[in-house]
């Protein structure tokens, strides 16, 4: 379909600029963590907004936009029961699972 040329294009350049950015900080600067993780959190939101309209632009999403933002799934009681019920285990699970390696 054409979305995974437009995928694997996007992660290569997305890596490319990401490990370029931050070697560079590394060589010619002090750098820290902290600007580090700074560099990634920009690098990220640029490229998802890239990502977002390029994909709008491209009309790929167009199709999906009635069930993304035309319903409001609260009001349905079955799928909204369903939908806690699986995800509160899920959520205790990963917050067990992360509290065994913390300790």
């Amino acid at each position: 379909t054409g979305h995974e040329v437009f995928t694997t294009v996007y992660d290569i350049s997305h890596g490319v600029v990401n490990a370029g950015i931050i070697s560079f900080l590394v060589v010619t600067r002090e750098t820290t963590l902290v600007h580090i993780a700074y560099v990634e959190v920009v690098l990220c939101v640029l490229f998802l907004f890239f990502k977002v309209v390029i994909a709008h632009k491209k009309k790929w999403v167009k199709p999906f936009m009635p069930g993304l933002v035309g319903n409001f799934s609260f009001f349905n009681g079955t799928a909204l029961y369903y939908t806690v019920a699986t995800s509160v285990p899920l959520t205790l699970g990963a917050i067990l699972a992360n509290a065994e390696w913390a300790v």
